[in-house]
C-alpha cells in the first residue's frame, strides 16, 4: 500500500508550521505591524507559559538532534520578530520588550541546551538569517528522508518531495558555493556536506506504480492519451461479443427461451406498429401540405402586395 508522506510531512515544514502556531506568530507580527505595544509586552512576558508545551514535546527531550534543531527554529523565528520590532519606530526604542524576549532565551532556552551562538542579534538584514535557516532545514529534512526513504519512495506523493527537494538541494548548493565561508560551519554542525545531501537525494525513486497512478490522474485532468485503432475496436467490440454470448447462453441453456422469444416478439411488434405509424404520418403530412401549398402561396403573396 502506497504511504502518504508528502512535502507537508518533512520537519522543516511540519515542526515549523507547529511552532509559528504556538508562539502567536501571525498574532504578534500584526500587532507590531500596528504598533500595539502593550499587546506585544504582555506577550514578551508571558513567553515561558505560552511555550511551555512547546518547550516539554519538542526541545527537552531525548532526541538531540530534533532538540537541537528545534532550539535553532525558535532562535530564528524571536530573532525575526526582533529585527522588525529594531526597523519600526514604535518599537525601536522599547528596550523593555527586547529585553524580555532576550531574557527567555537565556533564562529558559539556554538551560535547555540551546546554544546562545546561533543567534543573530547583530543582523539587521533577515537575508542572512533565512540562508542559515534554509540550509539548516535543508540538512534536517535530508535525515528524515534518509530515515523514512523506503515510505517515501511509495508514497502517492512521493513526486511532490522530490521537486520540492531538489529544487531546495540546487539553490542551496549554489549559495554554499558562492560562499562557503558563510555556511561551512552549519554544514560541519549537521555532519555533512553536499555530497552526502546529493546522495540521499539520487535513493528517491518513485515507483512506478505511483507512477502509473499519477500518470492515470494526469489523464484525467487533460493529459494526452493516444489510443490506436485497435484499441477503440477492441472496446466497442468486446461488450457487444459478450453481450451476445450472454444472451445466446440464457437463450439455448436456460428455461427462460420461451419468454425470451416471447420478450423479442413483442418487442418486434412493437418497432414495427411505430414504423406504420410513423409512415403513416409522413404521408398524412406530405398529403395536407400538397393540398395546402397553393393556398399558402397565394395568402403570402396577398399580404406582401397589401403591405406595399
Amino acid at each position: 500500500m502506497p504511504s502518504n508522506i508528502g512535502k507537508s510531512n518533512l520537519p522543516s515544514i511540519e515542526h515549523y508550521k507547529i511552532l509559528t502556531e504556538n508562539i502567536q506568530y501571525n498574532t504578534i507580527d500584526k500587532n507590531i505591524d500596528m504598533g500595539n505595544k502593550t499587546k506585544v509586552f504582555q506577550w514578551s512576558g508571558d513567553l515561558p507559559n505560552i511555550l511551555r508545551d512547546y518547550i516539554d514535546q519538542y526541545i527537552f527531550v531525548q532526541d538531540n538532534k530534533k532538540s537541537k534543531k528545534s532550539c535553532i527554529d525558535l532562535i530564528y523565528i524571536l530573532e525575526l520578530l526582533l529585527l522588525k520590532m529594531r526597523k519600526i519606530h514604535d518599537f525601536d526604542d522599547d528596550d523593555m520588550i527586547q529585553n524580555g524576549i532576550n531574557n527567555f532565551i537565556t533564562m529558559f532556552l539556554k538551560p535547555y541546551g540551546c546554544d546562545e551562538s546561533l543567534r543573530y542579534s547583530n543582523e539587521e538584514d533577515e537575508s542572512p538569517m533565512n540562508n542559515n535557516k534554509s540550509l539548516y532545514d535543508l540538512c534536517e529534512d535530508i535525515f528524515y528522508i534518509e530515515e523514512n526513504i523506503q515510505l517515501i519512495n511509495v508514497s502517492s506523493k512521493c513526486q511532490e518531495i522530490i521537486e520540492y527537494i531538489e529544487d531546495k538541494y540546487h539553490q542551496l548548493k549554489g549559495m554554499y558555493e558562492a560562499h562557503p565561508d558563510k555556511y561551512n560551519d552549519i554544514l560541519i554542525y549537521n555532519n555533512t556536506n553536499f555530497d552526502k545531501i546529493k546522495s540521499t537525494v539520487d535513493k528517491i525513486k518513485c515507483s512506478s506504480t505511483v507512477s502509473s497512478l499519477v500518470g492515470k490522474e494526469q489523464s484525467i485532468l487533460g493529459g494526452n492519451l493516444n489510443f490506436s485503432p485497435l484499441h477503440i475496436f477492441m472496446s466497442v467490440a468486446l461488450p457487444l461479443i459478450g453481450f451476445a454470448l450472454i444472451y445466446f447462453l440464457l437463450y439455448n441453456l436456460t428455461p427462460l427461451r420461451p419468454w425470451l422469444r416471447k420478450r423479442l416478439f413483442e418487442k418486434k411488434n412493437i418497432i414495427n406498429y411505430f414504423n406504420g405509424e410513423y409512415q403513416d404520418l409522413s404521408e398524412n403530412t406530405y398529403d395536407y401540405l400538397e393540398q395546402n401549398s397553393t393556398k399558402t402561396d397565394f395568402h403570402v403573396i396577398y399580404n406582401q402586395l397589401r403591405n406595399e
